[in-house]
């Protein structure tokens, strides 16, 4: 096993951003319907044809693993990685967020990002629960954070996961925080909803954000 320092993480992630490939990652973002703007905000690297993306600690900050995928939506990890968060550049620097969105995997959170909304990411629908409590309990005061919104894989382990992220935040804040689960409408996961039915995914997003 090997135990890389944030320091070595951060080397490792430069490696995977200087292997970017323009037209690869064009087509890649293609396959999934997001744009490559929304996957560069997360990070995005390369590794002759396969694809990574970092994975953060609580404070948004220091790098414990990297994930990497195919084309073809296979999912590794880096030796040495440590399961952790997708966090976007751009919702580590805003200044104000009144409603976080948490979705399962990157590629649901570069989804989220396309619609405009502050979301970070889970590796998988069972991780990272006390690292979340850590950021809501952070963001309360330093970005007037009020509400999670979870969105979940629409398959068994995603929606049982996602309930269990919502019991460990209520109890953690004693109901302080209100957290509700977004059902992505008429698809699998938040991409697939989005590209079968994306008014109906906007329409479902824009009741939320009016407070719905």
């Amino acid at each position: 096993y090997v135990n890389y320092s944030p320091k070595e993480w951060l080397v490792i992630q430069e490696k995977f951003l200087d292997g970017r490939v323009g037209t690869m990652i064009q087509l890649y973002a293609d396959s999934l319907g997001v744009t490559v703007g929304s996957l560069k905000d997360l990070g995005i690297g390369q590794t002759g044809e396969v694809f990574t993306f970092p994975m953060f600690e609580e404070n948004g900050l220091n790098i414990s693993g990297i994930q990497k995928r195919s084309i073809t939506g296979e999912k590794w990890c880096y030796r040495g990685s440590r399961l952790g968060l997708f966090f976007p550049y751009t919702v580590y620097s805003e200044k104000d967020i009144y409603r976080l969105y948490i979705t399962e995997g990157a590629t649901d959170c570069a989804c989220a990002i396309d619609l405009g909304l502050p979301a970070i990411g889970r590796a998988n629908c069972n991780s990272c629960k006390n690292e979340i409590c850590f950021i809501v309990d952070n963001w309360r005061t330093t970005k007037d954070l009020h509400e999670i919104i979870i969105i979940p894989d629409r398959d068994i382990a995603g929606e049982d996961g996602a309930k269990e992220l919502q019991e460990c935040i209520e109890d953690y804040f004693y109901g302080a925080i209100r957290v509700r689960l977004l059902y992505p409408p008429g698809g699998k996961d938040l991409r697939e909803a989005m590209n079968n039915n994306p008014n109906r995914v906007i329409e479902l997003v824009q009741k939320i954000q009016k407070g719905y």
